[in-house]
């Protein structure tokens, strides 16, 4: 005897779902740690390079520890005065041989040559207050040394003391 199958409504079935897997509340929270690590290690590696960066261009513009002592300059670099005139301030700073000013660590020792005194200084380390007392020509020098500079460096200016002009009376 032939059996007959009856075709049944099983074969417009949808295909069965898959059941969703539920991951372990453990498990969510080592995810979400992970990813909070993984941010803050990657915000502290953006900023060691950014503060590396910043750090080398800084490198770049400030003078090193110990700067050799190349030149000095005086202001103002020639001195003509009179011997009505009070006093004159000058001032003297260093620089090193990229030319880069010496702000700090420098000695400065002031002097006067001159054939007939034309003058006396106070000193104040790197400023001298210049007194004209007679008339004549000579060099004001200072000297400057450092921890890093082998010999002192000598910078100079000319200084004319002029004598007092008198009126001219006419007759």
């Amino acid at each position: 005897m032939a059996t007959t199958r009856s075709k049944s409504k099983t074969d417009d079935r949808q295909p069965l779902a898959q059941p969703e897997v539920e991951v372990p509340i453990d498990q969510k929270q080592t995810v979400k740690k992970s990813t909070i690590l993984i941010a803050v290690v990657a915000i502290f590696l953006v900023a060691v390079t950014i503060g590396a960066l910043s750090v080398k261009n800084l490198s770049r513009k400030t003078a090193p520890q110990c700067q050799v002592i190349s030149t000095i300059k005086i202001n103002p670099e020639k001195i003509v005065i009179s011997l009505e005139d009070k006093q004159l301030e000058l001032s003297a700073l260093a620089y090193d041989t990229e030319n880069i000013p010496i702000w700090q660590g420098v000695s400065y020792e002031w002097g006067i040559s001159s054939s007939n005194s034309v003058g006396t200084l106070k000193q104040n380390n790197d400023l001298v207050t210049f007194t004209p007392l007679n008339k004549g020509i000579g060099d004001l020098f200072v000297k400057a040394t450092n921890a890093c500079t082998q010999t002192a460096v000598i910078g100079s200016v000319p200084v004319v003391v002029e004598p007092t002009l008198t009126p001219v009376v006419s007759p």
